[in-house]
């Protein structure tokens, strides 16, 4: 989002509270004139008003940058600690390592850079990681098919409180792993409704920014079949996280030369390279909104300027993704693809980030104990083989559920269309339907199996289970 929209996201926003603060006031002064017989009411009024104060009183936290960035709470900081903490450390590059001298992998990563902008949501963290699996996906099938817009950041960012986290509260590789590792495949963009912040013009067949809204209901989303060419899914086979080790130990430090030879192996092998930068105040991220809206692609940058400055309440941090290097010139540099759309002056969403920079940089006075400016991760993201369907451990080769429900009502019945195995049972005792967090019995006691030809189905009782709208 560039400066301008921003400014007016703010006013915007003050209007509306400026709105709030009349209305409060003045139902207090109506509920202390007409002094109301209940105290209830008088008390919930002085309740109120000290809510909006309170509310208003926090700083405007997007200020101390013109973009979206990830605020941490002392419970988010906590899960990266948490995370940071148990995650394996990648294979150090051997010793003897000779790098390419170049790479770039943005030509596996097919996208419109105008749609490419997270507005001000603490959403970084995915649009990342989807664009890292993305390029995975056109490097293992050779660009066959081409997923155009690369995989979908809503079909994350709508179920994001399966992992813990909203459109706010940010995240990291581990949970972008975990929601993986759920629901087992990715899907594309061009998939109903999976695309962020856009609509399609027909007219001249092209994907243009949507004003109206960034992000659709999870059960709005297509979640597509990998069976149909239409609307497909893609299978995911495995997803490999490690943080590369550029920081080391107080007692093994990581020399500057063994901490770009790590990552560039990563760039070498034809895997993009996740990078979450903490810049520790406001004025530090006004001096990276002022590079980011001023300067061209060409420019190299670097966040040393924020190495041992005092933590503020505008500190936070952005997850983007590091797409290749170039060794060639006078300043060698890290190829770095952004997730905000600042307009012509970056066509691509790009910027260059120095190689010589303090890979072990940290601030201080920080209130939480992990206080690294860069953090460096390897995502590895291998899919089935295109047509695939792999058993599960009981044998099931697919199963399909659909709701009696319209589009815009809760279901009051769970139908299971079909379940098929390697080797048909006779019977069905029992089944757990698990619905993203949610687990259903699917017994003799909630609904009814009936066998038709190889398949299996099922269909509850009315009221059985929970009102649910289904997404899967």
């Amino acid at each position: 989002m560039n400066r301008e929209n921003n400014r007016r996201s703010q006013t915007h926003r003050k209007s509306h509270i400026d709105k709030i603060i009349a209305g409060v006031i003045h139902l207090f002064r109506v509920s202390t004139e007409k002094k109301l017989k209940s105290n209830y009411n008088y008390i919930y009024s002085l309740l109120f008003f000290a809510f909006i104060i309170f509310f208003i009183s926090i700083p405007n936290r997007l200020s101390a940058s013109q973009y979206g960035g990830m605020f941490f709470s002392d419970e988010t900081y906590a899960e990266i600690v948490a995370w940071l903490e148990s995650s394996p450390v990648h294979q150090d590059a051997p010793q003897g390592f000779t790098a390419k001298g170049a790479a770039n992998l943005l030509g596996h990563f097919h996208y419109t850079p105008s749609l490419r902008d997270q507005a001000p949501t603490g959403t970084c963290w995915i649009w990342s990681h989807t664009a890292a699996m993305s390029i995975d996906f056109d490097i293992q099938f050779e660009g066959n098919p081409v997923i155009q817009e690369g995989f979908s950041v809503p079909f994350l960012a709508s179920n994001a409180w399966m992992v813990g986290s909203d459109l706010n509260k940010g995240g990291h590789s581990g949970i972008f792993k975990e929601f993986y590792g759920m629901v087992g495949y990715a899907i594309p963009s061009r998939n109903t409704y999976a695309m962020w912040n856009a609509v399609w013009n027909e007219k001249d067949s092209k994907w243009e920014v949507d004003q109206s809204f960034g992000i659709r209901p999870a059960m709005w989303i297509n979640s597509g079949s990998p069976s149909d060419a239409t609307e497909p899914n893609y299978p995911i086979e495995k997803m490999d996280m490690s943080i590369i080790n550029t920081f080391g130990t107080e007692a093994e430090p990581v020399s500057k030369e063994q901490a770009i030879a790590n990552i560039k192996s990563v760039l070498d092998s034809g895997h993009s390279v996740p990078l979450m930068y903490t810049l520790a105040t406001g004025a530090d991220w006004d001096v990276f909104d002022k590079f980011w809206a001023e300067q061209n692609e060409s420019v190299v940058t670097s966040f040393d300027y924020t190495k041992g400055h005092t933590w503020d309440d505008g500190g936070c941090g952005h997850w983007v993704l590091c797409v290749g290097y170039d060794d060639s010139g006078a300043q060698p540099y890290w190829l770095v693809l952004n997730s905000h759309y600042p307009g012509n002056i970056r066509p691509n969403n790009l910027f260059r980030l120095s190689q010589d920079i303090d890979y072990s940089a940290t601030y201080v006075n920080s209130p939480y104990p992990t206080n690294r400016v860069y953090i460096w991760v390897s995502l590895q993201t291998t899919f089935a083989p295109k047509g695939t369907v792999k058993p599960n451990e009981n044998g099931i080769k697919t199963f399909t559920v659909n709701t009696s429900r319209s589009s815009k009502t809760p279901s009051d019945s769970i139908h299971v269309v079909s379940a098929s195995f390697e080797t048909v049972p006779s019977s069905i005792v029992s089944a757990n339907l698990k619905v993203n967090y949610h687990t259903f019995l699917c017994d003799s006691t909630t609904g009814t199996w009936k066998k038709s030809g190889n398949l299996w189905k099922f269909k509850s009782n009315a009221k059985e289970s929970p009102s649910i709208s289904v997404s899967i």
